[in-house]
Order: C-alpha cells, then sequence, then structure tokens
C-alpha cells in the first residue's frame, strides 16, 4: 500500500565521524567550509618509501605517489566508549576506532552506549578490510614456504647446499621473530564482519550485523540496506557506518592501476590526474521518521529515496558506465520525491578525468529538461578535503550534506584552479562554487533536498537523497511511498514483541503469502560435486569427498612450527574444476590469474539461469540484482598480501647475502629471478580483475550476465550466505528489484585458516564425525559456492516459472550467549514467516562440531520449536559432516540440501553418526537426526517447512524458513527431487510477452566467436603458463597461422607487410588473453568481443 512520507522517509538523529583533519563533526565542518585540505605527503612510520615508493609510473610493488589524507590516532577513552580493555587489545585498530566512532554518534543521538533503548539495532558497515595486522599475519604463515621458492631462483644454487638452506632459515627465522603472532584463543580478530560485530558486542544490541563490500560505494550499499530493514520492519533502530584504514598495500595496488595523483585531490579541476587515497570512519544512526518523531528524537535530516543500480556490460569491466549511474539517479525519484526541487549535488568526483567526466555526463542526461529553465544547481566533492576514503566515501558526502543543511551553507568545492576542459560547463545543469553560497532555507515551510553520489569501482552505484527537516511533520505536497510491492506492515515493527528470548509468535492457521519469495534457480560446485545433480547424488550415496590438501594447495612439511602449525590439511577441497573460457568469453590467461572463486560463482549462476529457463527466456536485466555472501578475504587474498612484501623479502634476503660476503651482482641476480619465481607461484599479483575484493565477485556477476540492478557482497562471517539470502528478501519486498542473484560461497583452506583453526581448537583429533554425533570434537574446513535465483512468488507464478521452494521468512540475531541467539533468531524467523513452530518439520544446520558450542545451539533450537500441538519431532540434519565447513558458503549449502530433500520428501542418511549426541536425544521429542533415510511427513498445511539454521559463538545468528512449494496431495516417491527445469507450453507462450533483453551493439560478433571457440579442441596447450590445477583454464592446442584479412590502411600506417602486421596482431592477442590464435578475429573490439580488461580502464 501506499505510504506517506513521514512512514517511509528514515531520520537521522546522531552521527559522528574522525576523518583526515577532523577528529568530529565540526572539526570537519570547519576544513570542507574553510575549503582546506587534510591530505599530503605520508609520514615515514606509515610508507617505507625506499621499499614501496618510486616516482616513476608502472614500477611493480610501487606507488608513484607518496601522498595521502590520513587519520590521526589516539587511545581509547574508556569513559566515552563502553568497550573492554581485553576487546581493545584483541581487536583490530580500525574495528576498534569505528567502536567509538560509534560511541560518539549514539550520544550525538541523546543514548548512552552502555544502555541504548532499542536491542534490536541492526548494524550496517561498509567496510572492506582491516588494517595491515592481518597480511602481517599471513606474511608469517606463509614465509617457510614462500622462503623455499629461492632454491628455484636462477643463481641461488651458486651459494652451494648448505648456505642456502641457511639463508632460508635465517631469512623464515627472521620474519617470524618480526610479525605478530596468534594468542591461544586465536586473538587478534581482524575478520571483515567484525567491523559491525564489535559494535554490536560493545553495546550489547540483538539484532543482526554485517559489513558490505561494493568498493567506493560500500558505506552508502550499507545505508540502503538499513533503510530497508527499517522500512519493512526488521529491526527498530540502525546504526550505519564506514570504515577506512590507509596502509602502503592499498597504495601499491591503486598506483597498478594509474589512478593515483602525485599532486593532489582536485575534482572537477583541469588539473586532475587520479585521486589521493584517504582513510576515516563515519557512523549514522538512523530511525523510521515516524518513529523518531514519536520518540520525541533530534531529527538532522531525512532520507526520502535511495537509487541504486550496477553498470550491466560495458566495454570495460572496471570502467564507469552513464548508463548504470543514470539508473542509479533516475531511480531515485519519481512522482513522490521530485528531482525539480534537488538544490546540490554531492557528487562521487574521484579526481580522475574519466571518472568526473563520465559524472557530469550523467547528471546532464539525469536533469535535462527536469530543473526549471536557466537554474543551475551546486555540485561539490568532499574528496577536494579530505581525499578519496574508499568505503567510507559515501557516507563521507552524507555527513557533509547533512552539516551543509543544517549550517544553511554550501561550502566550496574547488580552489583557484580552472575547470576540467573537457566537460561542457555551459550546459551542464551543475555549476561548482569556489566559495561558500548561502542556502537559506524555505519560507514555505518545503524542505531544501540534495543528492549524493557513490560510485564503486566495476560499476556499483548508489544515489541517496537528502532532505532537511522542517517541523514536526516534513512539510510536502506530495506522498512518498515505498515501491509498489512493499510488503511493510502497518503495525509497527515486526520485530517488537519478540526481540525478546521469552517471547513466542502465536500459532497460525494459515501461512502468510505476503512476501514470499520463490527460489526459482539452483546451482553448486561443492566438494565431490560441481552440479547440483553430483550433489544430491553425493549426500544420498554418503560419500566422503574430503581429501588431503591437493597438489598445488599447501603442505604442511613447507610449515616449521608444529606447535601452532597443523600438521593436518584434510578438508572439503573443491578439485577438478575447471572454468570453460568459452562460455562468456573471458581469456584463458585472466582466468588462470584471478580467483578460482569468482569463476566457481559464475558457473553456480549459469546452472542456476539454465534451471530458470532464462537462459532461453528474455527478461528484464534491469531489475536484476546480485547479492554474494562471503568473507572479504580468502585465499588469494592471502597470496596477494605476501606478493605485495616480495620488496621487503627481497631487501631482508640481500642484507643476510650481503653478511656472507655474496658478491652484489649475484645478489641482485637472485634477488630478482626469486620475483619471477614467486610470480609464478602466486599470479594473483598480476591479477587485472581486482579478484581479490570481494565487490569483483558481485560486479563479475553483473558484468558477465548484464545485469543492471545493482550489485553488492556481503561478510557475516559464517552467517553470510544467509545474511545476503535476507539482503535479497528485502530487495525483492521493497520492490528495489524484480528478480535477485543470491550466492553464498568461500574459498579460504589456506595455511593461516588451518593455523587459526589448529590455535582455536576446532580441529578434529580423528577422523571428523557428524556434528550431531556423539563422538563429535571438531571439524575439518570446506569451499565451495551456491547460487538461487529469487522472485517474488506472486510474480514467479504470474510468469509460470519453475519453483523449487519458497523463503517465507528470515530472521537474525546476535547475543553472546548461543542459545539465547537462537531462539531470538527462529523467533524473528517465525514472525516474518507467520508460521508456529509445530509447523516446522526440517532443519538443515550449519554447526560447528564442537560439543560445547553445538548443545547450546540443539538446546536453542528444541527450546524454540516445541509446541504443545507438535506431532511429531522435526528432523536435524547437516551437510557439514560431508563438506566439511565451508565457513560462509555454509549456509547456501544447508540451503540448497533443503530445498532438495522437501521435494524429494526425503532427507539422506547422515553418514558420520554412529551415537546421537546426549543433547539430541533430550530432546528426542522435538528434534531427530537421520540415522535411515527419513521421510518428510507433511505438517497440517499439507507441506512441509524447513528451516535453515547458521550460527555459531560470537557470530549474528540466522535463521530461515523455505516451504515446499506444492501441498502433498497424493504419495510422492522420495529422493528424486526434480532438478530439471519442466517447460510447459504455458511457460514458454508467456516468455513472447517478457520484457526484451538488453543486447550490446558486438552481440552478432560475440556469439559469432563464440560458435568458433566452440570448435578448439581442449587439449594440452603448450603455450599455458603453469598455474594451480583448481584454477587452470581447459587448455588448448596450437594451431594454424591467424586469418589473412588486415585493413590496407593499417598496413600502411605501420610500414609493415600485411601478413607481418596480422601475425603481430593476432600474437598480441593471444599473448595477453590466452587465446587459440585460430578465434581471433582482426576486425574485433579487444574490450567487447575479446574481453582484453584491464583495472587500468579506469582512470
Amino acid at each position: 500500500m501506499t505510504k506517506t512520507y513521514a512512514d517511509s522517509a528514515v531520520a537521522v538523529i546522531g552521527m559522528a565521524c574522525r576523518l583526515p583533519g577532523a577528529n568530529d563533526l565540526e572539526q570537519f565542518w570547519e576544513l570542507v567550509r574553510a575549503g582546506r585540505a587534510a591530505w599530503g605527503p605520508i609520514p615515514d612510520e606509515r610508507l617505507n618509501r625506499k621499499l614501496y615508493y618510486d616516482p616513476r609510473r608502472g614500477v611493480l610493488n610501487r606507488t608513484y605517489s607518496d601522498l595521502a589524507a590520513l587519520v590521526s590516532y589516539r587511545p581509547v577513552d574508556r569513559q566515552l566508549c563502553p568497550i573492554s580493555e581485553k576487546a581493545i587489545a584483541s581487536y583490530d585498530p580500525a574495528h576498534v576506532t569505528l567502536c567509538e566512532v560509534a560511541a560518539a554518534a549514539c550520544r550525538h543521538a541523546g543514548f548512552d552506549p552502555a544502555a541504548i533503548p532499542h536491542p534490536n539495532t541492526g548494524v550496517y558497515v561498509g567496510h572492506a578490510a582491516a588494517s595491515g595486522l592481518a597480511a602481517e599475519l599471513t606474511y608469517a604463515t606463509y614465509i617457510s614456504r614462500t622462503a623455499g621458492f629461492l632454491r628455484e631462483a636462477v643463481g641461488f644454487e651458486q651459494l652451494g647446499q648448505g648456505l642456502g638452506e641457511e639463508v632460508i632459515r635465517e631469512i623464515i627465522d627472521e620474519v617470524r621473530r618480526d610479525c605478530p603472532r596468534r594468542s591461544p584463543d586465536g586473538a587478534p580478530y581482524f575478520g571483515a564482519s567484525l567491523a559491525a560485530g564489535l559494535i554490536s558486542r560493545t553495546f550489547a544490541l540483538d539484532g543482526p550485523y554485517m559489513s558490505f563490500n561494493a568498493a567506493c560505494a560500500s558505506s552508502s550499499r550499507a545505508l540502503v540496506q538499513a533503510m530497508r530493514a527499517l522500512q519493512l520492519g526488521n529491526v527498530d533502530m540502525a546504526m550505519v557506518g564506514g570504515a577506512s584504514y590507509f596502509h602502503s598495500d592499498t597504495l601499491v595496488l591503486f598506483a597498478q592501476s594509474h589512478s593515483l595523483s602525485p599532486t593532489g585531490s582536485h575534482p572537477f579541476s583541469a588539473g586532475a590526474d587520479g585521486m589521493i587515497v584517504g582513510e576515516g570512519y563515519a557512523v549514522l544512526v538512523l530511525k523510521m521518521l515516524s518513529r523518531a518523531i514519536a520518540d520525541g528524537n533530534r531529527v538532522l535530516a531525512v532520507i526520502p529515496s535511495v537509487g541504486l543500480s550496477s553498470d550491466g556490460r560495458g566495454k570495460s569491466l572496471w570502467a564507469p558506465r552513464q548508463e548504470g549511474q543514470i539508473e542509479a539517479i533516475g531511480r531515485a525519484y519519481g512522482d513522490e520525491v521530485a528531482i525539480d526541487r534537488l538544490e546540490y549535488i554531492e557528487a562521487h568526483a574521484t579526481s580522475t578525468s574519466l571518472g568526473d567526466v563520465t559524472e557530469v555526463a550523467s547528471l546532464t542526461k539525469v536533469l535535462d529538461g527536469r530543473l526549471p529553465p536557466g537554474k543551475k544547481i551546486a555540485a561539490g566533492s568532499a574528496k577536494l578535503n579530505v581525499g578519496h576514503t574508499l568505503e567510507v566515501a559515501g557516507l563521507v558526502g552524507v555527513l557533509k550534506t547533512i552539516l551543509a543543511l543544517n549550517h544553511d551553507v554550501i561550502p566550496p568545492a574547488i580552489d583557484d584552479r580552472p575547470l576540467n576542459p573537457q566537460i561542457d560547463w555551459e550546459n551542464a545543469p551543475i555549476y561548482v562554487p569556489r566559495t561558500e553560497v548561502p542556502w537559506p532555507r524555505h519560507a514555505d515551510g518545503t524542505p531544501r533536498r540534495a543528492g549524493v553520489n557513490a560510485f564503486g569501482i566495476g560499476g556499483l552505484n548508489v544515489h541517496v537523497v537528502v532532505d532537511d527537516f522542517v517541523g514536526s511533520r516534513p512539510a510536502t505536497s506530495r506522498a512518498a511511498s515505498l515501491p509498489p510491492a512493499s510488503v511493510a506492515t502497518e503495525k509497527g515493527s515486526k520485530a517488537e514483541g519478540n526481540g525478546r528470548e521469552d517471547s513466542k509468535p502465536a500459532a497460525v492457521t494459515e501461512i502468510n503469502e505476503d512476501g514470499a519469495v520463490a527460489i526459482i534457480g539452483r546451482g553448486a560446485v561443492m566438494p565431490g560435486a560441481l552440479t547440483l545433480e553430483a550433489f544430491w547424488e553425493l549426500l544420498t550415496s554418503g560419500r566422503d569427498p574430503k581429501i588431503d590438501s591437493p597438489e598445488g594447495r599447501w603442505n604442511p612439511k613447507d610449515f616449521l612450527q608444529p606447535e601452532t602449525e597443523p600438521s593436518e590439511t584434510r578438508g572439503g577441497y573443491v578439485t577438478g574444476f575447471e572454468y570453460d573460457w568459452r562460455k562468456h568469453k573471458i581469456p584463458p590467461k585472466e582466468i588462470a590469474q584471478a580467483s578460482p572463486l569468482q569463476f566457481m560463482i559464475l558457473d553456480a549462476v549459469d546452472q542456476a539461469i539454465q534451471r530458470s529457463g532464462y537462459r532461453e527466456r528474455p527478461f528484464d536485466r534491469r531489475r536484476v540484482g546480485v547479492v554474494v555472501g562471503t568473507t572479504f578475504g580468502g585465499a588469494c587474498a592471502a597470496e596477494l598480501a605476501v606478493c605485495l612484501r616480495l620488496p621487503e623479502f627481497q631487501e631482508t634476503l640481500a642484507r643476510l647475502l650481503r653478511e656472507k660476503g655474496i658478491a652484489e651482482n649475484l645478489i641482485e641476480g637472485i634477488a630478482r629471478s626469486y620475483g619471477d619465481v614467486l610470480l609464478k607461484h602466486m599470479p594473483i599479483l598480476l591479477d587485472e580483475t581486482g579478484s581479490f575484493t570481494a565487490s569483483a565477485l558481485a560486479s563479475r556477476i553483473t558484468k558477465t550476465f548484464d545485469l543492471m540492478g545493482s550489485a553488492v557482497a556481503v561478510d557475516a562471517a559464517g552467517g553470510s550466505s544467509m545474511a545476503a539470502l535476507g539482503c535479497c528478501v528485502e530487495f525483492l519486498r521493497a520492490g528495489d528489484c524484480d528478480m535477485m542473484v543470491c550466492v553464498g560461497g568461500e574459498q579460504d583452506l589456506t595455511p593461516v585458516h588451518f593455523e587459526e583453526w589448529s590455535i582455536r581448537g576446532r580441529l578434529p583429533a580423528a577422523a571428523p564425525r557428524s556434528p550431531m554425533d556423539a563422538r563429535a570434537d571438531g571439524i575439518v574446513p570446506g569451499e565451495g559456492c551456491g547460487a538461487i535465483l529469487l522472485k517474488r512468488l506472486s510474480d514467479a507464478r504470474r510468469d509460470g516459472d519453475p519453483i523449487f521452494g519458497i523463503v517465507r521468512g528470515v530472521g537474525a540475531a546476535y547475543d553472546p550467549c548461543q542459545n539465547r541467539a537462537v531462539r531470538l533468531a527462529v523467533g524473528r524467523a517465525l514472525t516474518d514467516a507467520g508460521a508456529s513452530a509445530d509447523d516446522v518439520g526440517l532443519v538443515e544446520t550449519t554447526a560447528t562440531g564442537l560439543a560445547r558450542d553445538d548443545a547450546a545451539q540443539w538446546q536453542g533450537l528444541a527450546e524454540a520449536l516445541n509446541h504443545p500441538t507438535r506431532s511429531h519431532p522435526a528432523v536435524l540434519s547437516s551437510a557439514a559432516g560431508q563438506l566439511g565447513d565451508s565457513g560462509a558458503g555454509a549456509g547456501m549449502a544447508a540451503l540448497l540440501k533443503a530445498t532438495m530433500e522437501i521435494d524429494s520428501l526425503a532427507v539422506p542418511r547422515d553418514p558420520g553418526i554412529e551415537q546421537p549426541s546426549p543433547q539430541l536425544v533430550r530432546h528426542a521429542d522435538v528434534l531427530t537426526v537421520p540415522l535411515a533415510s527419513t521421510t518428510l511427513a507433511p505438517n497440517r498445511h499439507q507441506t512441509v517447512l524447513a528451516g535453515i539454521h547458521s550460527g555459531s559463538p560470537e557470530e549474528v545468528t540466522y535463521h530461515a524458513y523455505i516451504e515446499r512449494s506444492t501441498k502433498i496431495t497424493t504419495e510422492v516417491q522420495t529422493m528424486k527431487p526434480a532438478l530439471e527445469t519442466a517447460k510447459s507450453s504455458a511457460t514458454l507462450g508467456r516468455a513472447a510477452t517478457s520484457p526484451i533483453p538488453h543486447f550490446d551493439a558486438t552481440e552478432r560478433r560475440r556469439a559469432k566467436m563464440r560458435d568458433r571457440a566452440r570448435a578448439v579442441p581442449a587439449s594440452p596447450a603448450t603455450a599455458q603458463p603453469p598455474v594451480p590445477e583448481y584454477h587452470s583454464p581447459p587448455a588448448t592446442t596450437a594451431a594454424p597461422p591467424p586469418p589473412a584479412s588486415p585493413t590496407e590502411a593499417a598496413a600502411e600506417v605501420t610500414n609493415l607487410d600485411a601478413k607481418e602486421l596480422e601475425s603481430f596482431l593476432v600474437n598480441f592477442v593471444v599473448e595477453h588473453t590466452g587465446y587459440p590464435p585460430e578465434i581471433v578475429e582482426l576486425d574485433a573490439d579487444l574490450e567487447a568481443d575479446l574481453g582484453i580488461d584491464s583495472i587500468k580502464k579506469a582512470q
């Protein structure tokens, strides 16, 4: 139903920051109002110029800019922030600093951080990575393996075996002596989700918490998710943050993309030559406007609407597209939130020539004819003052805009430099003020309006509308609404009344159809199972796919400290996976150098699209969004951290060799050769797709499948898959998208991961068992991914889509007591589903394998699902015993397993259970385990409702409910779930009326080249670089000489023989892509057709 402005708008009731040159809001306002810059030369303690700085561009592992915008760090004032001394010592400095800023935001909102009156507060943070602490730990863990690569370096053999081995041992000892080590309890803790989690723990909040990675739009994307959770009644209050910590790794990586400035940050200026990296922290406290007014909160500003998008398929993976930016800005406005009232734009404006020009062009197209004749609006960017603060940049723009509204002044946005001549300023609808501009309040009481842009690299776009608050209720003549599909209720927050552990939903007679979401496609890449069919076969067979570390991963013999490092490498490894580059025309060389998880996810998504029937059917790709649940970091990020320390390694090596009297020319030769050997083993530093960062996992999907709904990666630790599901459901219910691609996955079977688990006692002493077995004493790690396609149930039924399950409800909770967290999450999920505890017939859980932890989970589930009218116990099952604990991907594995079980009405035998846990035996009237293949009985609605549970101590707990799509009216053959798509005539008939898919200008040529690629045999190629087995592309044979059809003009200009020119061009493409030469067409577009892409295009 349509809601009024006050019903759907969100109020900002508190805010705080710590930014370059500004320790608080007042200092930040003084900085921007004066037009001052807080960037400058980096202090020596934060950049080793000898190792990492070279003014020449293009030097590997060096930055050509030594400028940055940095924060002043100081000891925590525990009088102002209720954080414990133990937490300060155990958590990453970046997360502790954000927690301080969050405490300041709470006080600004009028709350005592130690006694917040709304426990069901969600915490949403834009954050990709913590300080350099994680990288130092990783370097120390890997050093025994990487030092061993010296044995392959040219010239090292001249040292002799004795001296060479002595040098290797000394390097290992020195690095480990100087780098930090973990404490017996596993500290320090630095996972990205903890940026949000530490706030929840410190302030005793029991709502969901999660971190978002949408590159430079991360904090804005966190803001959007917080708004949807508030508008749909899932939380009572939200804290939205952004955290970005500067370290030299970031500078080096941006230098590789040639996007840094060696002169300064100058948005919109003629001399703008790149960005200045900044760091910072910001937090907003949000409530629904109506709730804030009712509670008597001070309202600082109102956010009536947001718009978001992804760029879809463009020529480059990284260059910004006007099309995506226009979509995001346009979606934020409409009849309810009028764009013609816009008075100010806080631009993204990174100071790169391409970025600034593209953004102004986008604004020009969006605002063309929408503003009153002759009107130009002011535009600025806080990057002039504090540089590009990366993940927190979006919130910095919102803060600046709110401060400008509150002070009735638009700050200056450019110094005395001339404007960028590439921009048509005369016809642009914006101007850039050189001095402050008065911004008076409206005499008629209508709010002033501003828009804030945040565009993440990879085409991840967000536009936030900010209004000032003009009285007890906003004065506006126009109604505002959630998108039409909203199911926000009029009874207030759904969480009210079930926010505490002792509340249970009342019994219901019918499950509510409102807000139901259909699963219309599924795909999986799991250990021992590379397709969904193979996954079901694995589950029903009882086979154990876990193996010792495969060749090319890691070997415990490489590690020399058995007291801390595990000798066990057994885990749930994905083996035999080879991504077919022909499928989406991705250069084989790019596949070899990038994250394997990126391509596992692409394959799983492709499977899901195939099963949905939409590979053949058209659909509106502009309305499809992507959320990837994963832990930020993983195997590729670990290897990247090691590679980025190559200069440190080479310096240590050179010093030790000099001390031993080795000649300088031999030292230089060994060091140089070692760098080549390292990159041969760890090619991630050569990856130009940015696949080491989680946002690229999401943007790769949108680029490959040309999706423009939005994209983001979310990290809620082990609950990441379920957090992604919750985000997707909220977006569908709010009407932001019509279809969502939901992914859960992780690949982190690294020695760092095993080391942490070994220290924390998570690895089993003997062969791993099912978590439900009485002798379970741990679990091994796993990896893998799964993908589902989601649509609103009403839309799926209308369109004749296959329905593999119905998502009825999602609940999340955090509590230090796992038992209470479980009860809270289950209660909230049941309320969201409109279901009763006795409706639940199956629970698939991720579990931990540790009796002391799982006992609390079993107890909480039994208490939450106990009901006087329960006729039979719910089946409790888990894939963890077979697959291992795949972390962020575990929830998706459980969900996919549950959809196949409710379809077949059977739960496969758990091969890891010999004797059920005593805790489960005590609750046998509520929960039972599958000692044999177990038939699922229908509930009173003649269907099956399955719970998906994901949670462990010290992490957010998620619980979701998936219902069988059809009533059980006849006897159903078990153990054979419907894995294939049924293509009914009704489905095909409706396809003709579906929206036409978007094709770019080179689609016909791309299709032709795909056809030619299919004819290429997949036999071994001699020219392919050696790469680990698990991310090897399909190899190809050498081919005949390239086709002869060069242009006459090209041959004349180059003064080359036509055949020589053809050969040069083809060899260039083959060298940079790994394509077989016979598929290369000389008139192809290098980016659009051949996929030659680079992060360098971002400039």
